[in-house]
């Protein structure tokens, strides 16, 4: 993994992929009433406040400087809205692997916007980034969420007995990953084909 790697604005044929900036924090507090969201993630709290967007948006702005985390806000070309997020977690630069995670805000799941967002971020960590090895967890049960890694060429990889936390509570995660030598992922040249 490249050692000054920062985050990029990212584009796909729907969306633009930028970093989050203060004045999100109301549109985030807004999408992340959905108790949906709160339910398959281990770190959103609920109810959600404008504070804790506040809070989220400063520690993404000491992050984004160092490069510990990559989180995007996603947002609709059309309407350049925020409609979710999608970022690396657990980044090891020493080995190049990091942790994929997302949310997508109600009105825009079943769409294809997360697939879409998470191939561009996949072949950024590849092509750009030099990471060797991206992975994900999802809780079981979360069928859209596996779906989402099988669509960009993730392999399933197990069971990850009481790996995750939340609310004092050990649970289960299963896990997938891909590589960057796995012929799975679609470059970036190949997703923005239709843009041309």
């Amino acid at each position: 993994m490249k050692s000054d790697l920062r985050i990029d604005v990212l584009e796909t044929p729907r969306m633009i992929l930028r970093p989050y900036r203060m004045d999100d924090a109301e549109r985030l507090t807004e999408l992340l009433q959905d108790p949906e969201i709160h339910c398959w993630t281990s770190s959103i709290p609920f109810p959600y406040t404008l504070e804790d967007a506040r809070e989220f948006l400063h520690v993404r702005e000491k992050e984004d400087a160092t490069g510990a985390s990559f989180v995007w806000a996603m947002t609709e070309r059309k309407s350049v809205l925020v409609i979710g997020a999608i970022g690396l977690h657990d980044v090891n630069p020493d080995t190049g692997r990091a942790e994929l995670g997302y949310w997508l805000g109600a009105a825009y799941r079943g769409c294809g916007y997360t697939t879409e967002a998470a191939r561009r971020v996949i072949s950024w960590c590849f092509e750009f980034g030099g990471f060797h090895r991206i992975q994900a967890t999802y809780f079981p049960g979360n069928f859209g969420s596996a779906g989402v890694m099988r669509n960009i060429g993730m392999r399933e990889e197990g069971l990850l007995r009481g790996y995750g936390f939340k609310n004092g509570e050990h649970f289960d995660l299963y896990l997938q990953a891909i590589l960057w030598n796995d012929p799975t992922w679609i470059s970036t040249e190949d997703q923005l084909a239709g843009l041309q």
